[in-house]
């Protein structure tokens, strides 16, 4: 069945579009847990901070006062984007001026290619997945709804929109490919969002009625067609989608395509929060003890005030005053599963917490790297592979042959700089070492750990294998050390040069 829309008729949404859209909601809120983040609704559509059935409001209100939001999903995320663009991805030499400049400028704006490709993943890691869309830089008048063929003749060049995941409203997949999508363009002459429908040929625009920018597309009505399905050029879907994988089941579930990689850590992340909230609230209530005085009334008591807290009268016969408050181990209980659930959302994220110093095994060392490195590599393929879908897409559209792919590192091994260049100086003052072994050295070093260009990296090479000149009037031959004495008598005789006599 097409997702073309029908004037007239309620948007057609993808079945886990509104599954999706909610849980996206609380997972970019995880990501940046600020202000709004207690006061927020999760993946469920509950709120954030959960209330117990017997909690007085007042209570929970206190709670929501007094609990701030430790942020564990932004920090992680930003992480392994740093780990993914450590090192610029490789792309191919020799070609065409239009490649280069996409690469330079892919926005039109100023943004690069290596700036573009970073935005749509961090958003995809977020969201689960986001789009690249081509689109026109020109300053030409072009006809309305034009295809690429116009487009080139007016002297324009190809530009890329990194597009949110909400946006994309429905579509259908073929082998993994998109062969129709229907999404929110803010392509209009008025700005206004329209309806964008594109199949594998041509591409047809909408009215949105009922709609307005950051709200929720929902039974909105799809209004009149303004323009007829119009060839775009392009030999597929010019529509890229970036969704790494990291669960490879994920389309088995039902009312849902699977998480993003925020999502677990978001999770873990909200029940730390809620163990937070619950430990300041035992901290109070072992603070500020309840004071009873039994034997008496509250008419009696009056007004007395005994520190911060309230007189709980009990008019029995025997009178006496009494103290209660929460029972310490409780917060020490708290503390216990606080401790477990960060190592859960550490383990989740695929890092290993506690004491980097402390000593772990072979074993548990490569399993770390492993995780790390799986996850690692599941966004520098989805980067590589958008990247090379997007310069097909481009290549069928604006005639020029596609390029060689284009290569994303996927190294997990994060350098240690100071520890390798202590090694690095040991080995390359080693004379006894082979020339070819301190050199790789060295190239391995720069790679990893500095930005070196092609001429500084034969600057180096070079002064690794010049001798350092003799000083002035020196030996050419190393010093050597005094025989030694034949007895002890001898030991204190001086050590001129030339036998004795002479």
């Amino acid at each position: 069945m097409s997702v073309r829309p029908t004037p007239g008729q309620p948007v057609p949404l993808h079945s886990t579009y509104v599954n999706d859209q909610t849980a996206r909601l609380f997972w970019r809120l995880s990501y940046r847990a600020g202000r709004g983040y207690l006061t927020g609704q999760d993946a469920r559509g509950l709120p954030v901070l959960v209330q117990h059935e017997r909690e007085e409001q007042s209570s929970y209100q206190r709670r929501l006062r007094t609990t701030k939001a430790r942020g564990y999903v932004g920090p992680i995320l930003r992480r392994y984007m740093g780990v993914v663009f450590r090192r610029p991805p490789v792309r191919p030499a020799g070609t065409p001026p239009i490649y280069a400049d996409v690469v330079a400028d892919a926005t039109g704006g100023g943004l690069s290619l290596d700036q573009v490709m970073r935005l749509a993943l961090s958003r995809a890691q977020v969201d689960r997945e986001a789009y690249l869309v081509p689109d026109v830089k020109t300053n030409a008048t072009l006809p309305a709804s034009p295809n690429v063929e116009q487009i080139r003749q007016a002297g324009a060049r190809p530009i890329v929109h990194v597009m949110d995941a909400p946006c994309v409203l429905n579509w259908h997949d073929e082998a993994g490919s998109l062969c129709e999508i229907l999404y929110i363009w803010n392509g209009a002459a008025d700005g206004r969002p329209i309806l964008r429908w594109m199949n594998t040929e041509a591409f047809q625009d909408f009215a949105l009625d009922e709609y307005a920018p950051g709200v929720s597309v929902t039974g909105s009505k799809v209004g009149a067609a303004l323009n007829m399905p119009t060839p775009h050029g392009y030999d597929m879907v010019p529509v890229v989608r970036v969704r790494p994988v990291f669960d490879p089941h994920a389309a088995l579930s039902q009312g849902t395509l699977g998480d993003s990689q925020a999502a677990p850590i978001a999770e873990a992340q909200q029940a730390i929060v809620n163990l937070l909230s619950l430990l300041n609230e035992e901290i109070y209530n072992v603070t500020f003890s309840q004071m009873i005085a039994s034997g008496v009334s509250e008419s009696q008591v009056k007004d007395v005030m005994v520190g911060n807290c309230r007189v709980l009268c009990l008019p029995n016969p025997a009178s006496r005053v009494d103290f209660i408050g929460a029972d310490p181990a409780q917060a020490t209980s708290i503390r216990a599963s606080l401790d477990d659930e960060r190592s859960n959302l550490y383990q989740a994220a695929g890092l290993a917490p506690g004491d980097p110093s402390a000593a772990s095994s072979g074993v548990a060392l490569a399993w770390r790297a492993s995780d790390m490195g799986n996850i690692v590599q599941a966004l520098a393929s989805a980067a590589e592979d958008a990247e090379n879908r997007l310069w097909a897409v481009l290549a069928s559209g604006w005639g020029f042959e596609a390029p060689a792919a284009t290569q994303y590192p996927a190294d997990a091994d994060l350098p240690d700089y100071a520890t390798e260049a202590m090694a690095l100086l040991g080995l390359i003052g080693n004379a006894s070492v082979p020339m070819v072994i301190r050199r790789k050295a060295a190239e391995r070093f720069a790679s990893r750990n500095l930005s070196l260009t092609a001429d500084e990296e034969a600057e180096m090479l070079a002064a690794m294998q010049t001798k350092p000149a003799a000083a002035p009037g020196a030996s050419p031959f190393p010093p050597r050390a005094p025989f030694p004495a034949a007895d002890p008598e001898e030991a204190g005789a001086s050590t001129d040069a030339g036998p004795a006599g002479t």
